[in-house]
């Protein structure tokens, strides 16, 4: 069995072609079509300098996430000297995004998202700080660093969503 050809639609199809090779000998951008975006809107946003500031800073944050999680895991295995115990130390750095994932979620759209993530960032600070000051004036014991990371690991399952959302709020429902 052939399939018919609707000439109505063979027409439509052949002036859009016609239309986007005209634009291209012009040197004009492909007009989007599907499963294509606007390159217009992603340089817009690439454009502005809030969303420029806070994806680097969102890069920035993510790798130190990553570096928290590797010197964590070491200063667990460096104290115990025990493989179980350090990964008893990792589960409790990530049960938290598990469990607070989608409440904090809920929470992120009830609260000014800025100040928010500005609290967030300095409880982590402040709780690695006190990480730090204990290690110097006390023998670090393997319940310092397992409280340090719960708490830390709290802030760090508020960090992502609260981003996430600003990013969102940057970029605005346009783009």
């Amino acid at each position: 069995m052939s399939e018919q050809i609707d000439p109505r639609e063979a027409a439509r199809e052949a002036r859009r072609r016609a239309r986007i090779l005209a634009e291209r000998s012009r040197g004009g951008a492909e007009p989007p079509g599907p499963g294509g975006g606007d390159g217009s809107k992603r340089a817009s946003l690439i454009a502005d300098a809030r969303f420029r500031r806070l994806w680097a800073s969102g890069a920035i944050i993510a790798l130190l996430g990553w570096v928290d999680l590797l010197v964590l895991a070491l200063l667990a295995y460096e104290l115990t000297g025990s493989v179980l115990l350090t990964s008893v130390a990792l589960l409790v750095r990530s049960a938290p995004r598990m469990l607070l994932g989608a409440p904090s979620g809920a929470l992120i759209d009830h609260v000014d998202r800025r100040h928010f993530w500005m609290l967030v960032l300095w409880g982590l600070g402040l709780t690695y700080a006190a990480l730090a000051l204990l290690a110097f004036v006390v023998e670090l014991q393997l319940w310092h660093l397992l409280t340090a990371i719960a708490v830390g690991a709290v802030f760090w399952a508020l960090e992502f969503p609260v981003r996430r959302a600003l990013i969102a709020d940057v970029a605005g429902a346009d783009r």
